[in-house]
């Protein structure tokens, strides 16, 4: 059985397109996927680079806090003017 070109290339492409547009759909959601998927790795990241962050700011203001209060005041005024020069 012979079938004509035309008509072959017809029923080609009556098929391929919704196969071609399925692949394209496919293809673009897993890419959102991927996208949102790194974007929330990125988002904790920071959130524990900051939380991190923080932590030794105040550790760091603390330990500032309680040696000032140690010292007499003539050393903690020397001190504070070593710091503001670093």
């Amino acid at each position: 059985m012979f079938i004509r070109p035309k008509l072959f290339l017809s029923l080609l492409a009556f098929c391929m397109v919704p196969l071609i547009l399925l692949a394209l759909l496919s293809y673009w959601n897993d890419a959102r996927i991927a996208e949102a998927s790194i974007q929330r790795d990125q988002e904790s990241r920071s959130a524990e680079l900051t939380k991190s962050f923080s932590e030794l700011m105040l550790g760091s203001r603390t330990q500032t806090n309680s040696s000032q209060r140690q010292m007499p005041s003539s050393c903690a005024t020397k001190h504070a003017l070593q710091v503001g020069r670093d």
